[in-house]
């Protein structure tokens, strides 16, 4: 695929493409599950996407969140997920992680080895910080733990609370 060429959705093969054709600007590389996309992964993505010139997100496949989430998750499928992703405007190129053998976040390292990207930015609750440091460090990737997004009526939403208030209206 020509540099030219890339679209919203990429693959993650694809990824030196958008560091060669962004060079000299600060990309910003996320990752997560994004089941039911809410305001809070909206907000979350504005603030990386102030971080730098290009956002990239990387969203996880099913197995990898059921794995971490449980049975019954995630709640849309992999390829839906992404679909939402990539058409928010704020979002410049998205990906679906690929599963690899042994430790679950290992793909990351992979990533940041194609991208080269300038920032990862992770939640506070992200699990595994300590191997996120690790791993951002290796690259040369300036890692950046950010709070949670409070959205206004709602404080601090997740999709795991969204499930649950919908678990707990009257049947009917």
């Amino acid at each position: 695929m020509a540099v030219k060429d890339l679209g919203t959705f990429i693959e993650y093969r694809d990824l030196p493409l958008v560091r060669s054709k962004f060079r000299g600007q600060v990309i910003v590389f996320v990752s997560g599950a994004f089941d039911l996309l809410h305001a809070a992964h909206v907000a979350f993505f504005e603030k990386c996407k102030k971080l730098g010139d290009i956002l990239v997100v990387e969203v996880a496949h099913d197995a990898l969140i059921r794995k971490n989430k449980g049975e019954g998750r995630p709640i849309l499928n992999e390829q839906a997920r992404l679909k939402m992703v990539g058409s928010l405007r704020v979002v410049d190129f998205c990906f679906l992680d690929v599963p690899v053998e042994g430790y679950p976040l290992a793909f990351l390292g992979t990533v940041m080895e194609l991208l080269k990207p300038d920032k990862y930015v992770i939640n506070t609750d992200a699990w595994d910080i300590p191997y996120r440091r690790e791993l951002a460090q290796k690259h040369g990737v300036e890692l950046v733990i950010s709070e949670r997004s409070l959205i206004p009526g709602h404080g601090d939403l997740s999709t795991s609370d969204i499930i649950e208030k919908i678990r707990s209206l009257p049947h009917g």
